[in-house]
């Protein structure tokens, strides 16, 4: 009879214990809803900025943008809902499609190449006053279309991509800085790199690139990982893509797929997730949108979007801003995150910016690990002093 109750009593527990180490519900999976807002800027730039570039500059608290499709380069910031145009210097050809980010390593933003009266791979740098061209012992070939963005886990900026006179490349250099180096790590074959979309993956490291036929890559500790198709607007090009540190996590909006998209997803670190309200309005959402920019606004703590294509020539600005919603599924509750805007006179650098916000990570669930670690410690313990227990009664 005691060794049935010992047998009941074990079974009892190794039931609890499959339950207690039943994973948690991912917060990687909880919805979010993008809250985008229309500025009404008094000035509107004279480019709608088709094929050219934008990144954040937080030395002037805002963003910039460069395009030189018309003919002359006109560059403009973006600050405190307000664009100031910013005279480019003789030296500085017009030019689309060019390389552009912002470089916390150097407190810069760098501008690579592009197309002007011929390809380029000029490297010029802007300390928020004055742009400066450097002279390097090393280069990519002259070129246009690709991505650049921060990989904070070595300071670099990534560069890859484009086309050559060769025609389409997939080689990968680093801008130390000072110079460049060619990490003879090509991008996998994917047959299109070229008119994708490009941003760094925050403080972890590393840089997400999604090219012009909707395939997905990473770049972490100098190696190219192919994620393929995963998720959201499916053999899009010409897509808007950055990292926000307010939520710690790489958002993109629009793409061209014959037609400009109107959704906004994010990168949870397997798949892109959509975030689009489900009821859209011309108020609460930009429209379908390709061949334009968005880049990280640290005075606001927004992402900033502007300009592009949707079905003409579009000069709109739309920032995203917190709060948002994050429903839990482990619970009845729902939650909302709140970000708040850093100071106006903050140089926080929006590729290693610190969050406090609630938005999952993409790493491993801890909280889920100290859970079963727990638990099995606790039943384990439980086991043993009611079998002691059954075993003196005896």
């Amino acid at each position: 009879m005691k060794r049935t109750v010992t047998l009941v009593l074990s079974l009892f527990l190794l039931g609890a214990l499959v339950l207690a180490i039943r994973p948690a519900t991912s917060g990687a999976d909880a919805p979010l809803v993008a809250q985008w807002t229309q500025i009404q800027p008094a000035t509107t730039p004279d480019t709608n900025n088709y094929q050219g570039a934008m990144a954040s500059d937080p030395l002037n608290h805002g963003v910039m943008i460069a395009d030189g499709y018309a003919g002359s380069l006109s560059i403009w910031i973006y600050s405190n809902s307000t664009w100031t145009q910013v005279a480019a210097p003789s030296g500085l050809e017009p030019r689309n499609e060019e390389y552009m980010a912002w470089d916390p390593t150097i407190n810069r933003v760098v501008l690579f190449g592009g197309l002007g009266s011929s390809k380029l791979n000029d490297t010029w740098t802007w300390d928020g006053s004055t742009w400066t061209q450097l002279t390097t012992t090393a280069s990519p070939s002259p070129r246009y279309g690709g991505g650049m963005a921060y990989d904070a886990a070595t300071g670099d900026l990534v560069l890859v991509g484009g086309r050559d006179d060769s025609g389409l490349v997939s080689d990968t250099w680093l801008f130390t800085g000072t110079n460049w180096v060619n990490t003879n790590a090509p991008l996998p074959q994917s047959g299109c790199p070229i008119y994708g979309a490009m941003a760094s993956l925050g403080a972890q490291g590393g840089v997400i690139l999604v090219d012009c036929s909707g395939n997905t890559f990473t770049f972490v500790n100098g190696v190219w990982n192919s994620l393929g198709l995963v998720g959201g607007d499916n053999y899009a090009s010409d897509m808007m893509m950055s990292y926000d540190p307010g939520i710690d996590a790489v958002v993109r909006y629009g793409g061209y797929v014959g037609h400009g998209l109107n959704t906004t997803r994010w990168w949870n670190g397997q798949s892109w997730v959509n975030m689009t309200p489900n009821t859209i309005t011309a108020t609460n959402n930009p429209p379908g949108l390709y061949n334009t920019g968005m880049a990280w606004d640290a005075l606001t703590n927004s992402l900033v979007l502007y300009g592009g294509i949707a079905g003409g020539a579009y000069h709109g600005t739309w920032e995203m801003v917190g709060p948002i919603t994050v429903t839990t599924t482990t619970t009845t509750t729902t939650t909302t995150t709140t970000t708040s805007a850093p100071s106006s006179t903050t140089t926080s650098q929006p590729a290693v910016a610190t969050t406090t916000s609630s938005l999952p990570t993409t790493g491993s669930n801890f909280g889920a690990g100290l859970w079963i670690s727990m638990s099995a410690l606790g039943l384990g313990a439980l086991s043993l002093l009611l079998r002691r227990r059954l075993l003196r009664s005896s």
